[in-house]
């Protein structure tokens, strides 16, 4: 099992990743403060995003069956900060609305 600031980096890098395999310039914040975890480069429009990773271990159940997640109500824009979620159990990182076309 990894720890909460284990999780947390992992969750960073596979954002990380994928943006970078979207054509975007990734910087990680190699300090423990800050507003944001990475900021996001596009190479094309010289546009940048603050972006903070949010993650959660895995989606719960609702009493009807149907998964959900606590990141839906993280996952924002907010002081200039974009919040990206990430869910470990189903590899999926859930974007803010508008978040791609701030950068273009």
């Amino acid at each position: 099992m990894h720890s909460r600031n284990k999780k947390g980096a992992l969750a960073e890098l596979i954002v990380s990743t994928e943006l970078m395999n979207m054509g975007y310039d990734v910087f990680q914040n190699f300090c423990r403060t800050g507003i944001a975890d990475i900021v996001v480069l596009n190479p094309a429009t010289m546009k940048t995003a603050c972006v903070d990773v949010k993650s959660e271990e895995a989606k719960y159940v609702r009493k009807d069956g149907s998964l959900s997640t606590n990141l839906s109500t993280v996952v924002r824009y907010e002081n200039s900060v974009w919040y990206i979620g990430y869910t470990h159990q189903c590899n999926e990182i859930l974007y803010p609305e508008g978040f791609f076309e701030s950068l273009h």
